[in-house]
């Protein structure tokens, strides 16, 4: 046998992908089954909350202040507090606590501010889309300085991911990177099991966490994961070896099933086709683009590391340019993307599960990016861009 089949039967990789299989379809067919039951009907999802960082810094604060109209005083925010800085829930007297959101001061806005009556305080600032502001931390971290002393404050710095802040935020700063997936969804397990006599602020936090799981990719039934876990415990070697070939699995299923079929397409169109090398290393501002001419591009951009908040628009360098102004269906434009830009709709966030997905659905992605290209070149050419 050649040598890479007896390294997958000695590290028990294609029993421990058999298993893994039985258990996605076993999650898939639950999934199916709660759908059909009502149990994905989730409030928050219907009105958008996914897309706006300040309405999750609402929902966050809410539940984090002792004066909330949840009516359990400071458990929460202890549970929180005990969860990213046991040593400061020790110090900080939460009972007579506020949450402020949108607080602003002479130098910025900080998303969420929690300060008790020892002046004592808490910033949490909330990145889930947006990118970092010039020199944001380090401006956040003066104002507490002054406002509330050294050591008397704990700055957080909250992305979907645990990411750190850019040096130019944040460099120099003492801030905790904390993480929807692990803090937030590990926090509101926390709260779930406190109030489980309380049906209606339980049943509120089961539908945020359930939204929190599908931003940040975590959307396997907690008890099939608990099967997987225990199965991965099994064949560590396996396991290893799965993870080690991971990079390389997800660049040859993109190039074979989204990237080859778009450089096909762009040359029956005319167009170039690139990927940056950003895209493979995951760092921000991953891209793959269709030059239209040149310094004329129609590009597919990531925001954040990790292939988070996906988008797309036009790129337009030519010294004869026309005048800034949003296309129909785009949104936001400014110097970097005069004509506008528009999230994506389907894998705006590329998780792993989306990589098998767009692998497994028959060109549905392919045909959602081909045919995002058709309408912008048809606006492009009805505008006058061209």
């Amino acid at each position: 046998m050649p040598d890479n089949t007896v390294n997958i039967e000695r590290y028990g990789i294609r029993e421990l992908l058999q298993k893994a299989a039985r258990l996605s379809a076993k999650n898939e067919a639950a999934a199916a089954e709660a759908f059909s039951r009502g149990e994905r009907f989730n409030v928050f999802h219907v009105c958008k909350v996914d897309h706006y960082e300040n309405l999750h810094s609402a929902i966050l604060a809410e539940w984090l202040n002792p004066q909330g109209s949840h009516g359990q005083g400071d458990f929460f925010l202890k549970l929180f507090l005990c969860r990213v800085d046991k040593d400061f829930a020790d110090i900080f007297g939460s009972e007579k606590a506020t949450a402020y959101t949108e607080y602003s001061f002479d130098e910025g806005r900080l998303d969420i501010l929690i300060v008790n009556d020892a002046k004592h305080a808490v910033i949490l600032e909330n990145k889930i889309y947006a990118a970092d502001q010039d020199s944001q931390l380090k401006r956040y971290e003066k104002f507490a300085k002054k406002e509330f002393g050294a050591g008397n404050f704990r700055i957080f710095y909250l992305t979907l991911d645990g990411s750190n802040a850019s040096d130019n935020s944040g460099k120099g700063v003492a801030y905790t990177p904390i993480s929807y997936c692990r803090t937030i969804l590990g926090w509101m397990e926390d709260c779930i099991r406190s109030v489980y006599d309380k049906p209606l602020i339980r049943e509120s936090m089961i539908q945020y966490q359930s939204l929190v799981r599908e931003l940040t990719g975590v959307t396997m039934d907690k008890k099939i994961e608990n099967e997987l876990i225990e199965e991965m415990k099994h064949s560590p070697d396996g396991v290893a070896a799965i993870v080690s070939a991971y990079p390389a699995w997800e660049r040859s299923v993109l190039e074979e099933h989204l990237f080859a079929p778009l450089k096909k397409f762009s040359e029956e169109n005319g167009l170039q086709f690139g990927i940056n090398e950003t895209f493979w290393t995951k760092e921000k501002w991953g891209k793959f683009y269709f030059e239209v001419a040149p310094k004329l591009l129609i590009v597919f951009e990531y925001e954040h590391r990790g292939r988070n908040n996906f988008y797309y628009g036009i790129t337009d360098l030519r010294d004869n340019r026309p005048e800034k102004r949003n296309l129909p269906g785009l949104s936001g434009g400014n110097d970097g993307w005069r004509y506008g830009w528009h999230y994506l709709d389907q894998h705006r966030n590329w998780t792993p599960e989306d990589v098998a997905q767009i692998a497994g659905d028959k060109g549905k992605f392919l045909g959602y990016i081909t045919d995002a290209v058709k309408n912008l070149l048809q606006m492009m050419e009805d505008n006058h861009i061209l």
